[in-house]
């Protein structure tokens, strides 16, 4: 499947948000604790097997990395017309 570099730069925005929240539902997941009122006792389990969302957050890293390098190879041969003169540009103020 082809997408356009915009696609796929608004594409790597989304699942950077959909990393972030599984990194913080990763560091969460731990956290479920149950009280029981009648014994005064507290039950601490995963909500999520966290061996699953490090595996999810690792495919979405994957994906962030290949399609940076695809973005970047596409920029290195990709040509565009500059407007100013570069020399003059970044000349010293005289």
């Amino acid at each position: 499947m082809q997408k356009s570099i915009n696609e796929i730069l608004v594409l790597q925005k989304i699942v950077r948000e959909r990393l972030n929240s599984l990194t913080i539902l990763r560091n969460n997941c731990i956290n479920k604790q149950t009280r029981v009122l009648a014994t005064e006792t507290i039950i601490s389990e995963s909500e999520y097997n966290p061996k699953i969302i490090d595996k999810k957050i690792v495919e979405l890293q994957k994906f962030l990395l290949e399609t940076d390098q695809m973005i970047k190879t596409s920029n290195a041969i990709t040509k565009i017309e500059v407007i100013v003169d570069v020399d003059n540009l970044l000349a010293a103020i005289e």
